[in-house]
């Protein structure tokens, strides 16, 4: 079958006096059946407040439900109609230039803040036209997608037709409505900051990103090539 992600759904009426259970009864007896003993394991590891703390997973459910409830109630998220949290737990990211010896705690929140510093520097280039009425935060810190328009100088777009049959330097139909062809948006601009490094090169890159999601595809340091 594959990977998968496990999915539940659960009903928090908090504030509502009807005898409903609180949504950390729900998750303790619907994390209690056998079938689910495989997420009760990894929330159970959740809760172990160290590394030499043993699993419980009542403390993990507990840790869950401050999440939700920092999710649904509270700023900037509480108005939000689809909101979406990604917890990291004990990361392993191999051993940081600040390693510390015989302390693994205090190398786990070494570890996480490297990442997340590099998770906020590599996102915004990696996903383009996101929208920015989508609240994306990393660190509690709010991610603007406008990596290439805030870094190139003499930024210019345009767009042309392409088509997957007939090669580029046969003559097309200037309106593009043949069969198979599409428009693709091409932006060029000089990198003002690349430009300073003496190490970078001055070849052109080449950037090819997802025109359905604006994802980064591939990267060619040298567009010659």
């Amino acid at each position: 079958e594959g990977c998968y992600l496990p999915a539940f759904n659960f009903i928090d009426e908090k504030g509502e006096d009807n005898g409903s259970p609180s949504l950390k009864e729900q998750m303790i007896l619907h994390f209690s059946k056998p079938k689910h003993a495989d997420v009760a394991r990894c929330i159970a590891q959740y809760g172990a407040a160290s590394s030499t703390s043993d699993p419980n997973l009542i403390l993990g459910i507990e840790r869950l439900v401050h999440h939700f409830d920092r999710l649904c109630y509270s700023k900037p998220f509480a108005n939000d109609p689809y909101v979406f949290l990604v917890l990291l737990d004990k990361v392993h990211h191999g051993h940081s230039e600040e390693w510390i010896r015989n302390n693994w705690d205090a190398q786990q929140k070494i570890t996480v803040h490297q990442l997340m510093k590099k998770l906020r520097e590599e996102i915004p280039k990696t996903y383009l036209h996101v929208p920015d009425s989508f609240d994306f935060t990393i660190g509690g810190k709010k991610m603007e997608f406008k990596y290439w328009p805030e870094r190139l100088v003499e930024l210019a777009a345009f767009t042309v037709n392409v088509n997957s049959k007939i090669p580029w330097h046969h003559k097309m139909d200037a309106t593009g409505e043949h069969p198979s062809s599409y428009e693709l948006r091409v932006f060029i601009g000089f990198d003002g900051l690349r430009i300073t490094d003496s190490s970078a090169g001055k070849e052109g890159s080449l950037y090819v990103y997802s025109r359905q999601s604006g994802r980064l595809i591939s990267h060619h340091p040298d567009a010659r090539t």
